[in-house]
């Protein structure tokens, strides 16, 4: 009668490659998630930059912008011709 026991080489084998390949899926993982991380932080620069910008601006509500950032003369006030 044949012994149904498993190969012991071939189960440590079959062990080590399972390990080997869940340890790359982690640092394949690992790296996507630093990768977006830099991807945060420069988005994030991004918009401490833009908000500092916008808070040297002039205040859209005091009229002295237009909807894409150009001077509008307040009410009274002479037109100079643009050259």
């Amino acid at each position: 009668m044949q012994d149904n026991q498993p190969n012991p080489q071939y189960v440590n084998n079959s062990l080590l490659n399972q390990l080997a390949q869940k340890a790359m899926d982690v640092a394949e993982r690992d790296a996507v998630i630093a990768e977006q991380q830099q991807e945060i932080e420069l988005y994030k620069k991004k918009v401490e930059k833009l908000e500092s910008e916008k808070e040297d601006k002039p205040d859209k509500e005091k009229g002295d912008t237009n909807d894409k950032g150009r001077s509008v003369p307040h009410k009274g006030a002479e037109e100079k011709p643009q050259s």
